[in-house]
């Protein structure tokens, strides 16, 4: 199994991706902000996502999910949990953005190792 952690500063807050690759898939733990929780799992095969009531942590979760499936071909899950008190719209964006870019980050460095 390898491990993979990376992490980006948000809002005064880190926001942390940490994979593990199995040998049949891909488990992903996306959390941070001032306080890391269970929000949703996604799962991508096809993608079908459990979330806990009042979260909106699936908007990370299933676009990751989807990305690495895509990606890999193979089972996913993706494990979100974000909080960041008294957020405003533009803090959200940010707070999705750097998820995001985090995810792309991770596909950057797969594809690599894959090249050599």
């Amino acid at each position: 199994m390898q491990e993979i952690q990376l992490c980006k500063r948000v809002l005064g807050y880190p926001i942390t991706l940490r994979c593990t690759l199995l040998d049949e898939g891909i488990h992903v733990l996306i959390t941070g902000g001032c306080r890391t929780h269970v929000g949703a799992v996604t799962t991508a095969w096809p993608v079908r996502t459990i979330l806990r009531e009042s979260h909106r942590d699936n908007v990370v979760s299933e676009k990751a999910a989807q990305v690495f499936y895509d990606f890999m071909e193979c089972p996913v899950t993706v494990c979100a949990g974000i909080h960041y008190d008294d957020v405003s719209a533009e803090d959200i964006r940010a707070i999705t953005d750097a998820a995001e870019g985090l995810v792309r980050q991770l596909i950057r460095k797969l594809q690599a190792e894959g090249d050599s």
